[in-house]
């Protein structure tokens, strides 16, 4: 769930960026461009993307390690017996 939240953050964060860039957006009270915050926002929200899905990665890698680990008995499969 945290990964796709993370990810429509960061790609809708992306979509704002170009839109401010290609229009050329400034804040009213200093002409400062939108773009770079929005841009700024959208990296370490696609970032945390990425860290998501790696930790459910070494999730399921260690759980099928210790699965493997369970069925090996001394060198041997457990279905032969």
């Amino acid at each position: 769930m945290g990964i796709g939240l993370f990810f429509l953050i960061g790609w809708n964060l992306i979509k704002v960026g170009l839109d401010c860039q290609q229009s050329g957006e400034v804040s009213l009270t200093l002409p400062a461009p939108f773009y770079p915050v929005a841009y700024g926002v959208a990296v370490p929200a696609s970032c945390q993307c990425l860290v998501l899905l790696a930790d459910i990665v070494k999730i399921f890698r260690g759980a099928m390690s210790e699965v493997t680990a369970g069925l090996v008995v001394s060198g041997r499969s457990c279905c032969c017996s």
